[in-house]
């Protein structure tokens, strides 16, 4: 009897143990959106030493540089979110507007750098002259990987700062994605705008819904379709997909942030929405 009860002991021992690893292998919300992210910083970084390599070969075709660029470009949209949210005075010279920029308080000038001052040097066609400027702005952008990778590595990300990030990226996609804004020379604003659309469906995904409705995870996924067949840019209908599928997804956003009990901080800043 005895025996039989240390055994049984000691199974149910192992079988707490092996239920509370589980447990911690699972890690919460915002350390594996911080895994995710820094796998999608390492993508975008062998993306542009793919490209920057092409460029210093001077091999690669006017073509495949161009394609490898708007690889890049995904790339950065499937963090940019984050990038924007976190860091957004480094991802000035990631993905900021190709003009230069004068610090209210101080009146320091920054030049223009990043992904919007490469796509000038490639398109509509690839001026080999500026070769040296392109790989000078190619090598840059591994700063910005650097901050990014080390930001998202040690500092905790809060699970309000994740709803507050995405639906910010929202109204990015909504002024600056869709119109065109930085990315006037390419116009693969449908394309841009799928994968920040996918992205946001990732990581919003790590937070279940106590309701157990599928809401949001639908009308991202009906979103993402919509980009998916409508590129052409002139053509694009932004008042149709802003009606029929953006602004639902900026409310669920907020819906399942309530559902979830995050607690939601308001900043001194002019309201982009209204629940």
């Amino acid at each position: 009897m005895k025996k039989f009860t240390f055994i049984g002991f000691l199974l149910i021992t192992i079988a707490g143990y092996s239920f509370f690893s589980c447990k911690r292998a699972n890690p919460a919300p915002e350390k594996a959106i911080a895994q995710t992210l820094i796998a999608q910083i390492d993508t975008f970084s062998a993306r542009k030493n793919k490209l920057l390599a092409a460029v210093k070969s001077g091999q690669a075709d006017e073509k495949q540089l161009q394609q490898l660029f708007l690889d890049l470009r995904i790339s950065y949209k499937k963090f940019e979110w984050a990038a924007e949210y976190f860091d957004p005075a480094g991802s000035r010279f990631v993905n900021g507007p190709p003009v230069q920029e004068i610090e209210m308080m101080s009146g320091q000038v920054f030049e223009p750098a990043g992904l919007q001052v490469i796509e000038a040097y490639l398109f509509p066609k690839y001026d080999i002259s500026q070769k040296a400027a392109l790989i000078r702005q190619l090598t840059m952008l591994q700063t910005g990987c650097d901050k990014y990778k080390s930001h998202f590595a040690n500092v905790a990300i809060l699970d309000w700062q994740v709803y507050d990030a995405t639906k910010l990226e929202m109204f990015r996609i909504l002024s600056l994605g869709i119109t065109g804004f930085d990315d006037p020379l390419t116009l693969k604003s449908a394309q841009e705008s799928e994968a920040s659309i996918e992205s946001l469906k990732v990581a919003l995904a790590y937070y279940e819904d106590p309701e157990g409705t599928k809401n949001l995870p639908a009308e991202f996924n009906a979103a993402a379709k919509y980009l998916k067949y409508h590129t052409n840019f002139n053509a694009f209908n932004r008042a149709e997909f802003i009606t029929n599928y953006a602004n639902p997804i900026t409310t669920d956003i907020t819906t399942l942030e309530k559902r979830t009990g995050i607690h939601e901080t308001t900043y001194n800043r002019i309201p982009f929405w209204k629940d």
